[in-house]
C-alpha cells in the first residue's frame, strides 16, 4: 500500500489485511500471489498502482472474479496511467485516490472513490453510514 491510511481503513471497517506477494517487473501485486492467499472469508483484492505503473489488473481480475470478489484500485500514484487503452480507474468495481498532501493530486488530506457502476455506488453508499469503530492495539 501507499500508505498506513490504506490499511487503517480496512482495520476501522473491521476486516483483516492480508498481504500478497509483488511482480518483480513492475513492483505491483502479482496475481499468482493474491490467488495462493484467497480464502473464504476475503471480500476483496486491494491493488496499488505504484509509482504510475499499472499493475497486472486483468489477471488480478481474473482471479477476484473467480472467487466473487471485488476489485478496489488505489490510482493515487497512477494519474493519468493507461491499461489495455483505457485510464486506470475504468476497469474494476471500485478506484479509490488519496489526497494527501504528498500525492500527485492534494487537497492536504482526504480522498475519493469512484464507482464504476450504479449498483456498486449503491453498496458503497450502504457503508456510509455503518459505524466504523478503531480496532483495538496490539
Amino acid at each position: 500500500m501507499t500508505a498506513e491510511p490504506t490499511n487503517l481503513a480496512i482495520l476501522y471497517a473491521g476486516a483483516q489485511v492480508v498481504w500478497a506477494d509483488v511482480d518483480p517487473r513492475n513492483g505491483n501485486l502479482a496475481a499468482a500471489a493474491i490467488a495462493e492467499k484467497i480464502t473464504l472469508r476475503t471480500r476483496a483484492v486491494m491493488v496499488v498502482h505504484y509509482g504510475g505503473i499499472p499493475a497486472s489488473i486483468a489477471a488480478i481480475r481474473s482471479v477476484a472474479e473467480r472467487h466473487g470478489i471485488a476489485v478496489i484500485e488505489d490510482a493515487a500514484h497512477a494519474l493519468g496511467a493507461r491499461y489495455a487503452g483505457l485510464q486506470i480507474g475504468s476497469h474494476s468495481e471500485y478506484t479509490i485516490y488519496s489526497l494527501q498532501a504528498i500525492k500527485h493530486l492534494t487537497t492536504v488530506d482526504g480522498g475519493m472513490l469512484v464507482c464504476v457502476t450504479p449498483r456498486t455506488c449503491r453498496a458503497a453508499d450502504a457503508c456510509v453510514g455503518s459505524e466504523w469503530t478503531v480496532p483495538p492495539a496490539h
